[in-house]
C-alpha cells in the first residue's frame, strides 16, 4: 500500500496515471514488464465481436468483425443484441425480445472456427413450474460463471458445476441458493470463485473481492473496495486466469460522476494479495477494460479512451525469478 503523498493522492482518487504498485517483498520475485501501447480509432462497435486477443506470434490484437446474424431465440423470438463474451472458445449471449407479451429468456451459443453454432444453450434455471433468469457474470476457459454460482463449459454448452439449490414451497421445488451479480472468475483449482461486489457510499465502503467456496458457497473478503473520500471506487469489471493459475489480472473502471481512469491489476490468489498494478486515464472518460491471458506470462489490457474516441491496448510480460 503506498504511504506519504502517494497515499494522499489515491484517496483524493487523483493518483498518476499510469502508477504502478510493485509486490510487497516475498520469497520469490514477480517482474512486469510493460512490452508495448497502442491506440485504435474507436467508432461504432455496436454489433462486432469487441475482444482483444494474442496472436501466434504473441502480439496483442483487437478482434472487431461483424457478428453473424443470430439464431432464433426460443419460440421464435427474434434476438435484441448479440454480444461475444470470449474468443477462445469461443460464446457468445444473445438477448432475446419477449413473444406475445412474455419475457423470453436469454441464450449462450458456442461458435466454432468456421463461425458456425456448434451449442446452444438457455439461460434460464427450472424451478418447478417457474423459470427463473441466469445471468453471466464472467466466461474464461475454466467456465462460464452465471450468477447462482453454476459454471458451464465454453467448449460444449455442457454443466461443469450445478447451481447450489435450496428446496423452497410445498412441492420442495430446488430454488438457486445464490443471485449474484458483478464479475466473477472460476478457479478450478481451488474450487472456488473470485467475486467483486461493492457498496459505495459518502458515509459507507463495503465490499470488494471474495474469495467464494464452491462447495460451502462461503465469502471471504480478501480485497476491501479502494474508494475516495468523495465516494469514487475502483471496480472490477473484467477478470482473467494466467495459465498456470497462479495469477489472476482484473480489469477496474474507476466508478464515478465524471471523468474516470481505468487500471490493470495483478492479483495473487494464493497469496491473496496484490502482486501489480497500473492505472490509466486520468481526466477522461474511460470504460470497459477488459484484460486477456496468453502464453508465457503475456497478458494485456484493453480499454475505449471514449473522451480521445481511441481504442487502447496495453500488453505486458509477467515473468517470476
Amino acid at each position: 500500500m503506498p504511504s506519504g503523498p502517494a497515499w494522499l493522492l489515491l484517496m483524493l482518487g487523483c493518483s498518476p496515471s499510469p502508477s504502478s504498485t510493485p509486490a510487497p517483498a516475498a520469497s520469490r520475485r514477480l517482474a512486469v514488464v510493460k512490452t508495448g501501447q497502442q491506440r485504435l480509432n474507436a467508432t461504432d462497435r455496436s454489433g462486432r465481436v469487441n475482444q482483444p486477443y494474442f496472436d501466434a506470434q504473441g502480439e496483442l490484437r483487437w478482434a472487431d468483425s461483424p457478428l453473424d446474424g443470430a439464431p432464433a431465440c426460443p419460440a421464435g423470438t427474434p434476438g435484441t443484441e448479440r454480444v461475444t463474451l470470449m474468443l477462445d472458445p469461443r460464446v457468445d449471449r444473445i438477448r432475446c425480445a419477449g413473444g406475445e407479451g412474455a419475457k423470453a429468456p436469454s441464450i449462450l451459443l458456442g461458435v466454432d472456427g468456421a463461425g458456425k453454432v456448434s451449442w446452444q444453450r438457455v439461460l434460464g434455471f427450472a424451478s418447478g413450474r417457474y423459470t427463473i433468469d441466469e445471468q453471466v457474470l464472467g466466461a474464461s476457459r475454466d467456465g462460464v460463471v452465471l450468477g447462482n454460482l453454476a459454471v458451464v463449459a465454453p467448449d460444449s454448452g455442457q454443466t461443469l458445476r450445478p447451481a447450489p439449490t435450496h428446496p423452497v414451497g410445498q412441492e420442495q421445488r430446488p430454488v438457486p441458493a445464490h443471485d449474484l451479480t458483478g464479475a466473477a472468475l472460476y478457479l478450478p483449482n481451488r474450487k472456488a470463485f473470485l467475486w467483486f461486489s461493492a457498496d459505495v457510499t459518502l458515509l459507507e465502503r463495503k465490499g470488494g473481492l471474495f474469495l467464494i467456496d464452491a462447495a460451502t458457497g462461503g465469502k471471504e473478503l480478501v480485497l476491501p473496495v479502494s474508494a475516495t473520500l468523495t465516494g469514487g471506487y475502483w471496480r472490477v469489471e473484467h477478470m482473467a486466469r494466467a495459465p498456470d493459475g497462479r495469477h489472476v489480472f482484473l480489469g477496474e473502471r474507476f466508478a464515478i460522476r465524471g471523468p474516470g481512469g481505468v487500471a490493470v491489476v495483478v492479483y495473487d490468489p494464493e497469496r491473496l494479495e496484490i502482486a501489480y498494478q497500473e492505472r490509466f486515464g486520468e481526466g477522461s472518460f474511460c470504460e470497459h477494460p477488459q484484460v486477456v491471458s496468453g502464453p508465457g506470462g503475456l497478458f494485456g489490457l484493453a480499454y475505449l479512451d471514449a473522451t480521445a474516441g481511441q481504442r487502447v491496448l496495453v500488453r505486458y510480460q509477467l515473468h517470476e525469478e
